[in-house]
């Protein structure tokens, strides 16, 4: 201690020297492993030039100048043909009044258009919309989204009534409600695409008819003024509607006389002698004599009665909504006429998601 008091000086300035020696090694390894972390940056920044370099094609002046080119006529090519897909007209901030008014006129149209063209409907059938007939308030952020199922399933049914088949069974769409359960709904949903802009949703149709009848409702869905896709049929052999037609009977022609010909006989009502078929004559009991059968023509169709399941897909521009990220877009692209333009109307607030 003594030592220590006399040099007191110097024990201090040691200790100072061995705090500033351990600041100067902690700095000292911060620094170089800063120094690490840019040179490895440094390191891959080098390697993807290289391969951008050895990339095929070169990433020259031309070759991005040509890219730019193709991104404006893929939008240009997108802007035409999202043209081709007729746009559902639905109003986009719709209340429960207006929707009911719909939906009442929608399924009274339809029992007209059946009843007209001879098809049977389930009793008191809504077209799945039984449960919204009933309530008196809805969700009005999703009345758009429902509304447009409305349309197409009306759409598709006035199709399917006009092809004159013999029964609807069902029909089933995507849920929407919170509320919506059933056999009456599928557990598929409504697919968005929001990169090429349409809204894809299934519905299936289940219904009895000929093979005649589900030939004129495939042409009628070919033919519609909106996209139809048809992605599945199952087909099953039902019982045929039961008819009165009696059976004709093969009657028998006794001897005629003069050995005339049978058929020739029957022809001007000469059943026999006297009148009285198969009864005494030269020739006495003739066998029965049963016309021979036509031969079918290639072109004859078999017609079938069957029970029909319907998948049917409704393509069309998706409205508007909750947006995906944007891609980045290309330095030529901006204030491109052939961009579509964000749509900012308060539509962006419903639901689309079902």
């Amino acid at each position: 201690m003594a030592w220590i008091k006399r040099n007191l000086y110097f024990v201090l300035g040691l200790a100072a020297a061995a705090v500033l020696l351990g600041v100067g090694i902690w700095y000292s390894l911060g620094r170089k492993a800063a120094a690490d972390e840019v040179a490895s940056n440094l390191e891959s920044a080098s390697t993807a030039l290289n391969q951008l370099i050895d990339r095929k094609p070169y990433p020259s002046e031309e070759n991005i100048k040509a890219a730019r080119l193709e991104t404006e006529r893929v939008l240009q090519f997108k802007t035409n043909a999202l043209k081709r897909f007729p746009e559902v007209v639905v109003s986009t901030n719709m209340a429960t009044a207006q929707f009911k008014a719909l939906l009442e006129v929608a399924i009274t149209g339809l029992e007209r258009v059946a009843e007209r063209n001879g098809v049977k409907l389930p009793a008191k059938y809504a077209f799945t919309f039984a449960e919204q007939r009933k309530e008196l308030v809805l969700d009005e952020k999703k009345l758009g989204v429902l509304a447009g199922q409305v349309l197409d399933i009306e759409a598709i049914c006035r199709i399917i009534f006009e092809a004159r088949i013999n029964e609807l069974n069902s029909v089933r769409r995507p849920t929407v409600m919170s509320n919506d359960m059933g056999n009456s709904f599928l557990s598929r949903k409504s697919n968005r695409d929001d990169k090429v802009g349409l809204l894809d949703t299934p519905y299936e149709f289940s219904l009895n008819c000929f093979s005649s009848e589900l030939a004129a409702v495939l042409s009628g869905l070919a033919n519609a003024p909106q996209m139809f896709v048809v992605k599945s049929i199952n087909v099953e052999r039902n019982a045929a509607p039961e008819t009165d037609t009696p059976a004709a009977t093969p009657f028998s022609t006794g001897g005629l006389p003069g050995g005339m010909d049978p058929m020739i006989a029957a022809r001007y009502g000469m059943r026999g002698r006297y009148g009285m078929g198969g009864m005494g004559g030269m020739g006495g009991m003739a066998p029965p004599v049963t016309p021979p059968p036509a031969a079918k023509s290639g072109a004859e169709i078999d017609e079938k009665f069957v029970r029909v399941t319907l998948g049917v897909n409704v393509v069309r521009p998706a409205p508007a909504g909750p947006k995906a990220p944007a891609a980045p877009k290309m330095p030529s692209a901006e204030g491109d006429p052939a961009a579509p333009a964000e749509d900012k109307s308060a539509a962006g607030k419903a639901d689309d998601s079902q």
